[in-house]
Protein backbone atom coordinates (compact mmCIF):
# COMPACT_ATOMS: atom_id res chain seq x y z
CA UNK A 1 0.00 0.00 0.00
CA UNK A 2 1.26 3.49 -0.84
CA UNK A 3 2.22 6.12 1.71
CA UNK A 4 -0.59 8.45 2.76
CA UNK A 5 0.01 12.19 2.43
CA UNK A 6 -2.09 15.29 3.06
CA UNK A 7 -1.34 18.49 1.15
CA UNK A 8 -2.14 21.87 2.67
CA UNK A 9 -4.15 24.29 0.54
CA UNK A 10 -1.01 26.25 -0.38
CA UNK A 11 0.46 23.24 -2.25
CA UNK A 12 -2.57 23.13 -4.56
CA UNK A 13 -2.46 26.89 -5.05
CA UNK A 14 1.27 26.71 -5.87
CA UNK A 15 0.44 24.39 -8.76
CA UNK A 16 -2.73 26.08 -10.01
CA UNK A 17 -1.28 29.60 -9.86
CA UNK A 18 2.17 28.58 -11.20
CA UNK A 19 3.83 30.13 -8.17
CA UNK A 20 7.56 30.57 -7.83
CA UNK A 21 9.68 32.05 -5.08
CA UNK A 22 12.96 33.86 -5.71
CA UNK A 23 14.74 30.91 -7.27
CA UNK A 24 12.54 27.85 -6.98
CA UNK A 25 9.62 26.53 -9.05
CA UNK A 26 7.04 25.94 -6.30
CA UNK A 27 4.51 24.93 -8.95
CA UNK A 28 6.82 22.17 -10.19
CA UNK A 29 7.36 20.83 -6.66
CA UNK A 30 3.57 20.64 -6.21
CA UNK A 31 3.06 19.11 -9.65
CA UNK A 32 5.60 16.38 -8.86
CA UNK A 33 3.72 15.44 -5.68
CA UNK A 34 0.45 15.05 -7.58
CA UNK A 35 2.26 13.10 -10.32
CA UNK A 36 3.63 10.75 -7.68
CA UNK A 37 0.08 10.29 -6.37
CA UNK A 38 -1.08 9.50 -9.91
CA UNK A 39 1.78 7.00 -10.31
CA UNK A 40 0.71 5.20 -7.13
CA UNK A 41 3.64 6.15 -4.91
CA UNK A 42 1.34 8.13 -2.58
CA UNK A 43 -2.30 8.09 -1.61
CA UNK A 44 -3.66 11.63 -1.27
CA UNK A 45 -5.89 12.50 1.65
CA UNK A 46 -8.40 15.26 1.01
CA UNK A 47 -10.80 16.78 3.51
CA UNK A 48 -13.98 18.81 3.38
CA UNK A 49 -11.98 21.55 5.13
CA UNK A 50 -9.35 21.50 2.36
CA UNK A 51 -11.97 21.64 -0.40
CA UNK A 52 -13.71 24.57 1.30
CA UNK A 53 -10.43 26.51 1.45
CA UNK A 54 -9.52 25.60 -2.14
CA UNK A 55 -12.85 26.87 -3.45
CA UNK A 56 -11.97 30.32 -2.08
CA UNK A 57 -8.96 30.42 -4.45
CA UNK A 58 -9.48 28.00 -7.33
CA UNK A 59 -12.38 27.30 -9.70
CA UNK A 60 -14.32 24.11 -8.95
CA UNK A 61 -13.63 22.87 -12.48
CA UNK A 62 -9.85 22.93 -11.93
CA UNK A 63 -10.14 21.19 -8.57
CA UNK A 64 -12.32 18.47 -10.13
CA UNK A 65 -9.89 18.05 -13.08
CA UNK A 66 -7.12 17.27 -10.59
CA UNK A 67 -8.99 15.17 -8.04
CA UNK A 68 -11.50 13.16 -10.11
CA UNK A 69 -8.92 11.12 -12.12
CA UNK A 70 -6.96 10.40 -8.94
CA UNK A 71 -10.15 9.33 -7.18
CA UNK A 72 -11.10 7.08 -10.11
CA UNK A 73 -7.69 5.38 -9.79
CA UNK A 74 -8.27 4.82 -6.07
CA UNK A 75 -5.55 7.28 -5.07
CA UNK A 76 -7.77 9.50 -2.85
CA UNK A 77 -8.91 9.06 0.75
CA UNK A 78 -11.62 11.43 1.98
CA UNK A 79 -11.83 12.60 5.57
CA UNK A 80 -14.41 14.87 7.19
CA UNK A 81 -14.14 17.29 10.08
CA UNK A 82 -16.31 17.11 13.17
CA UNK A 83 -17.19 19.78 15.70
CA UNK A 84 -14.78 18.05 18.08
CA UNK A 85 -11.96 18.33 15.50
CA UNK A 86 -12.59 22.08 15.21
CA UNK A 87 -12.61 22.52 18.98
CA UNK A 88 -9.36 20.55 19.32
CA UNK A 89 -7.75 22.68 16.56
CA UNK A 90 -8.69 25.88 18.42
CA UNK A 91 -7.07 24.51 21.57
CA UNK A 92 -3.86 23.66 19.67
CA UNK A 93 -3.64 27.12 18.08
CA UNK A 94 -5.94 30.10 18.48
CA UNK A 95 -4.13 31.97 15.70
CA UNK A 96 -3.63 29.12 13.20
CA UNK A 97 -6.50 26.81 14.14
CA UNK A 98 -7.41 26.24 10.48
CA UNK A 99 -3.94 24.83 9.87
CA UNK A 100 -4.15 22.80 13.08
CA UNK A 101 -7.41 21.39 11.71
CA UNK A 102 -5.57 20.22 8.58
CA UNK A 103 -3.08 18.42 10.85
CA UNK A 104 -5.87 16.84 12.90
CA UNK A 105 -7.57 15.60 9.72
CA UNK A 106 -4.28 14.30 8.33
CA UNK A 107 -3.77 12.39 11.59
CA UNK A 108 -7.35 11.10 11.53
CA UNK A 109 -6.71 9.56 8.07
CA UNK A 110 -3.29 8.24 9.18
CA UNK A 111 -1.16 10.42 6.92
CA UNK A 112 2.60 9.95 7.16
CA UNK A 113 3.26 13.54 6.01
CA UNK A 114 1.43 16.82 5.81
CA UNK A 115 2.99 18.87 3.03
CA UNK A 116 2.96 22.65 3.21
CA UNK A 117 4.91 25.81 2.47
CA UNK A 118 3.97 27.23 5.88
CA UNK A 119 5.64 24.90 8.35
CA UNK A 120 5.73 27.61 11.05
CA UNK A 121 1.89 27.76 11.03
CA UNK A 122 1.82 24.16 12.28
CA UNK A 123 3.58 24.81 15.60
CA UNK A 124 1.99 22.52 18.17
CA UNK A 125 0.96 19.91 15.59
CA UNK A 126 4.21 17.97 15.48
CA UNK A 127 2.79 15.06 17.49
CA UNK A 128 -0.11 14.65 15.01
CA UNK A 129 1.75 14.27 11.71
CA UNK A 130 5.19 14.97 10.26
CA UNK A 131 5.18 18.38 8.55
CA UNK A 132 7.37 18.76 5.43
CA UNK A 133 7.91 20.85 2.31
CA UNK A 134 6.70 19.11 -0.88
CA UNK A 135 10.23 18.97 -2.25
CA UNK A 136 11.48 17.22 0.94
CA UNK A 137 9.89 13.84 0.31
Amino acid sequence: MSMKIYCDTCVYIDMFECRKDYLRPLDEFAYQIFKRVEDGEFTLIISDHLLFELRNHIEDKKITELIKPLDQKGRIIKVFKTREDIEKAKIISKENWKDALHAILANKAKAVYLLTRNIQDYAGCEDLVEIKFPESI
